[in-house]
């Protein structure tokens, strides 16, 4: 999936019609392993912001390497130190933009491809 650039709002509306308004069950895509993780998930294990930026496997014990690991993750990519691929550019009102995993493709939420 190639990157994608939204505003803020058009982003939130996006996991809104996904998900539902409660953002602890949004789901993410790591770009590298397509292991999926929930807002939640990432609470879970103590992370409080930034979490759709990082594996969860950085938290839970990574199951590959992201950098020619393979196999099923989660992994140890982490977009602070490698470029950003399959991430969705964010633009905030402010006009800062912020790379985050892409959602879990509509698929896999409720049947519907997207």
């Amino acid at each position: 999936m190639a990157q994608r650039i939204l505003n803020y709002e058009d982003w939130r509306e996006e996991g809104v019609r996904r998900f539902g308004l409660d953002v602890m069950d949004w789901r993410f895509v790591c770009p590298v392993c397509g292991h999926v993780a929930s807002i939640q998930e990432w609470t879970d294990v103590g992370i409080r912001s930034g979490a759709a930026t990082k594996c969860i496997g950085l938290w839970i014990g990574a199951q590959r390497e992201a950098v020619g690991g393979e196999g099923p993750g989660p992994c140890n990519y982490t977009g602070d130190d490698m470029p950003a691929r399959d991430t969705v550019l964010v633009t905030m009102p402010n006009g800062s933009g912020h790379y985050l995993f892409d959602f879990e493709p509509k698929a896999a939420v409720n049947g519907g491809e997207e």
